[in-house]
């Protein structure tokens, strides 16, 4: 017998009780059992009507079925990144100088894979610097970049650890130039070193120094560094690229 059937069984069986105990109770029971057996009747009457989902699989009300309408999550996520693509086409191009700007400074730090990816990008880029959700281009450029886990232009708070500045170095070095190099280990320093503690920069450029390579840094005027790898030799054409994107340059002496 199926348990469905047993179920109901069951209900109708402690249901008659019920109601029989309903017209026959007195205020005092006079046999014990009888009133003990009776408590317990009703008592599983009561479980098994709270229980039916669990012996039947459906609840005693159905749930309201979900509207056929609904948007399905691809298609909402569909209509945000076509308001975003209007929104930034609704925006003015970029000034031609500082395009050519992030144009010409990608050439100079990027492989040419990498710059594959990241010129057509900015051969498009728009002027973000009345944008409300990133406010300046710099900032939209940058997105773009670790969205694509690109390691060129990076930002880094000023509470972020060792480990995170030795990661990108390592990367941009390794996918940028085909170059490795020691690097500081995270215990050097203190347990709770970040990179704004003295000298964490220093100690980073100078194994970059012996390979002919430097840390840059945008002088953004926030509380993040925002750093990248160039060649020794290209300083004077970097700091330029730097001023033209409406920036001061900055390195380590």
């Amino acid at each position: 017998m199926k348990k469905t059937s047993i179920y109901y069984i069951l209900f109708v069986i402690l249901l008659l009780i019920g109601i029989y105990e309903v017209f026959t109770f007195e205020y005092v029971h006079q046999n014990a059992v009888e009133f003990l057996l009776s408590f317990w009747a009703v008592l599983l009457f009561i479980i098994l009507l709270w229980s039916k989902k669990e012996f039947t699989g459906k609840s005693w009300f159905a749930k309201q079925a979900k509207s056929q309408h609904q948007t399905p999550p691809s298609l909402i996520l569909e209509k945000e990144n076509s308001f975003e693509e209007k929104h930034i086409s609704s925006l003015p191009d970029l000034n031609p100088t500082e395009k050519e700007a992030y144009i010409k400074l990608t050439k100079l730090c990027c492989s040419t894979e990498t710059q594959n990816k990241v010129i057509p990008f900015l051969q498009t880029l728009r002027d973000f610097r009345d944008d409300e959700e990133y406010m300046t281009t710099l900032n939209y450029v940058m997105a773009f970049l670790d969205e694509q886990d690109i390691h060129f232009i990076m930002a880094l708070d000023v509470r972020s650890g060792i480990e995170d500045l030795i990661w990108r170095v390592k990367s941009s070095l390794k996918d940028n130039f085909y170059q490795s190099t020691e690097l500081p280990k995270v215990d050097s320093y203190e347990e709770d070193a970040s990179v704004s503690y003295d000298n964490v920069f220093e100690d980073f450029d100078k194994p970059l120094r012996k390979l002919g390579y430097q840390l840059g840094f945008i002088d953004t005027k926030s509380d993040q560094y925002v750093i990248f790898i160039h060649k020794s030799r290209d300083i004077n054409k970097v700091e330029k690229l730097i001023n033209n994107m409406g920036y001061n340059y900055l390195s380590i002496k």
